[in-house]
């Protein structure tokens, strides 16, 4: 198993936080098959090889992921995208 945590701050407020990250999760879930769902302001994620949650706060977005031994070679291509869709979504 590899874990890819990132934190990265954000200047919406949480209800806009929100709103991308519920965005962000039905394109991945179209593209990728996870599935998702809300724990007050967690939105939890999965699928075969991969899971985590992306915790939303008034001022970060908290981002944790568990990769399969699978996904684990590609944990540096995975960890730059979410850098990528991080920056171009919540600056």
């Amino acid at each position: 198993m590899s874990n890819i945590d990132i934190s990265h701050s954000h200047s919406l407020n949480l209800e806009q936080a929100r709103a991308v990250a519920e965005d962000l999760a039905h394109e991945l879930a179209h593209e990728h098959s996870l599935d998702h769902h809300w724990e007050d302001n967690t939105l939890h994620f999965s699928r075969t090889g991969v899971s985590g949650h992306i915790d939303v706060t008034t001022d970060s977005i908290d981002i944790h992921v568990k990769l399969g031994w699978l996904l684990a070679a590609m944990r540096g291509l995975i960890e730059n995208e979410i850098h990528s869709v991080l920056g171009k979504h919540f600056d």
